[in-house]
């Protein structure tokens, strides 16, 4: 990987929605800091059995430890012996636990002194990713910090205009520029061998890149506008989640935060 300038140096943390997403997004930048925390929100299982039982499980609770013990293969692979939270939210969930996700978060950015935290763009894919941005967003602003924490963000995937989901592309923000990092040779393995270790994910992980990673510093963003100008993928019209109601819960959460 080549040096990527807005890797700094100091306690860094990754967090991210689901098991799989650290792979996909972060996978060759974790072996540069493989003591960095590590933060998963969800347990990546959705109550609702659909998304669950045709891969052959019996229970959420079944799937849920399946996707932990490819995690934890996963970290093993890419050398990770950092401190490791699951803030055990229910995938597809996310959206509705805000103020205890913010809570739990400032508490570890600020008890791990984290100075750059890794996470997910704000772009319209997973409620749960962007769940997460913005639950980053708001803890970096509540943790006691000598500093300002940065933040660092990665894209996942997001509706386009023709309804197709568009992976690992971020959309120009003025004054944000963007590191693309190309994975040769050992990076590249890591990654690869990262991705076979979450089998259950298999379906998903063929469309994520195995030799490109993409980092840019994230913006200031206004979450309390829906991501992606209202663009929002079928996960949101399946969680439930219109424009109007992430805009709801959102201005809910600041005043409870008191943001």
């Amino acid at each position: 990987m080549p040096r990527v300038e807005i890797a700094r140096k100091g306690s860094v943390a990754v967090v991210v929605a689901h098991p799989d997403d650290e792979s996909i997004g972060f996978g060759a930048l974790i072996s540069r800091f493989p003591k960095c925390l590590m933060i998963h929100v969800t347990d990546g299982a959705p109550r609702n059995p659909h998304y669950w039982r045709n891969l052959g499980f019996t229970s959420k609770e079944q799937y849920a430890a399946t996707r932990t013990r490819e995690l934890d293969q996963a970290l093993r692979i890419v050398g990770h012996t950092g401190p490791r939270s699951c803030l055990g939210v229910e995938d597809l969930r996310a959206v509705h636990e805000f103020v205890p996700i913010v809570r739990r978060l400032t508490q570890l950015f600020t008890a791990h002194r984290v100075e750059t935290v890794y996470t997910h763009a704000f772009e319209g894919g997973h409620p749960d990713h962007d769940a997460t941005a913005f639950a980053v967003h708001a803890a970096a602003r509540l943790s006691k910090r000598a500093h300002p924490i940065k933040i660092v963000e990665a894209p996942f995937y997001c509706p386009g205009g023709d309804g197709q989901l568009i992976w690992q592309h971020l959309f120009p923000v003025w004054g944000c520029g963007e590191v693309v990092a190309v994975l040769h040779g050992r990076e590249e393995e890591i990654k690869r061998r990262m991705y076979a270790a979450h089998q259950s994910q298999a379906e998903v992980l063929k469309y994520a890149s195995l030799n490109v990673e993409r980092f840019r510093h994230a913006p200031a963003y206004d979450f309390g506008k829906p991501p992606n100008k209202g663009l929002l993928s079928n996960i949101y019209l399946e969680a439930g989640i219109s424009a109007e109601r992430w805009t709801t819960l959102v201005k809910r959460a600041n005043k409870a935060l008191r943001i």
